[in-house]
């Protein structure tokens, strides 16, 4: 479930201008606001989000949260957020991995932070859109978290990029005594679902 892409990145410039922009994680609290969200410990910046066409602008919370439960997230076309053109680096950091894997559509971008001692609760993504992409996290800052996916466990370390598969059940821990901070990318690759990622041969001279 698990594929350790690269190791050894300098996310220092993107996790300062994180850092510098933190009132940014502000902008949506709904993941961790609702009612059962496995989400309770974290805080996000929307970066890329998607938009449902079929839902109605007035439904309040609940409705979407109810719509969401049942029907995951169908809609696969992301559109940046007024958040990201405020993260230029970030936006640069994305970019790069999506073009050293060749990535052909790009989904969601989130800039997430897991507070000291937090827990991701056990959850899985479902729904078209999950289906769709591949899940990427780059470790910008923070000492490292425990990320479980299926029966597989890994320790993830600042510097480090990482597919892994969301549609399994899976759940993060962050043991330290610091903020984690990974920045969430799905991307499509061209073709079928890939068995193996794609060595990412031109990463690190294109930094």
């Amino acid at each position: 479930n698990f594929e350790l892409l690269y190791s050894g990145r300098d996310f220092s410039l993107a996790m300062q201008e994180v850092t510098d922009g933190l009132e940014l994680f502000k902008a949506s609290e709904i993941r961790q606001n609702f009612e059962g969200s496995p989400f309770k410990d974290t805080r996000f910046i929307p970066c890329r989000m998607t938009f449902e066409s079929d839902i109605d602008p007035e439904w309040s919370q609940e409705e979407l949260l109810e719509y969401r439960k049942t029907k995951g997230v169908t809609n696969i076309n992301a559109v940046d957020t007024a958040e990201y053109d405020m993260l230029p680096i970030v936006y640069q950091e994305v970019m790069g991995i999506c073009a050293a894997l060749k990535a052909e559509q790009i989904g969601r971008v989130l800039v997430a932070e897991l507070q000291p001692g937090g827990h991701i609760l056990p959850h899985y993504d479902y729904g078209t859109y999950h289906d769709f992409y591949d899940r990427v996290h780059l470790v910008i800052g923070g000492e490292g978290c425990h990320f479980r996916a299926g029966k597989e466990i890994v320790k993830m370390l600042p510097g480090e990029v990482w597919a892994f598969n969301n549609r399994a059940s899976h759940e993060v821990w962050n043991d330290s005594a610091v903020a984690r901070y990974h920045i969430i990318i799905d991307m499509k690759l061209k073709g079928d679902r890939i068995a193996r990622w794609p060595e990412v041969l031109d990463y690190k001279n294109n930094a």
